[in-house]
């Protein structure tokens, strides 16, 4: 219940610190604004889940590589584009997004050798990974108010 907790406060937190920032420059919120609000919250999310299965490797939303807050505004982006997207679907562009890029499979992720252990189809995927993906669409939708899958 704690995870639970955790990651409803992370995306409290990530929604509110981009609201402040935006207030404070003194322009009204967007829709480019919201793309990286739910971008941050869904990263957040991610980092959490992450966390709770033992791998204390990714950073902050600020502290992140910035591809990281790309690949994650791009999955927004798409999800926008098609909100009858599936992560299984999502899971597959991002996948063929990374192979156009020379990412290949790799038992650990490697940025700088492009290596990594979710390059393969959604049910090859781990079932944790899979949560990834659930709970990006999930949190991406609550926080953009897009349609949620049934």
């Amino acid at each position: 219940m704690g995870d639970v907790v955790e990651i409803s406060n992370q995306i409290d937190a990530a929604k509110k610190a981009q609201a402040e920032n935006l207030a404070a420059e003194g322009e009204p919120l967007q829709l480019a604004d919201m793309r990286v609000i739910a971008a941050r919250a869904a990263h957040e999310v991610n980092r959490a889940w992450c966390k709770h299965n033992g791998d204390h490797t990714q950073q902050h939303w600020e502290g992140c590589e910035e591809w990281q807050r790309q690949s994650a505004i791009k999955g927004v982006e798409a999800l926008i584009r098609n909100p009858h997207l599936t992560p299984q679907q999502q899971h597959s562009m991002r996948r063929a997004h990374k192979e156009a890029e020379g990412w290949t499979y790799g038992e650990e992720k490697d940025p700088e050798a492009k290596k990594h252990p979710c390059m393969v189809i959604w049910v090859d995927l781990p079932p944790e990974q899979q949560v990834k993906d659930l709970l990006f669409q999930a949190t991406v939708r609550g926080v953009i108010g897009l349609p949620v899958q049934a």
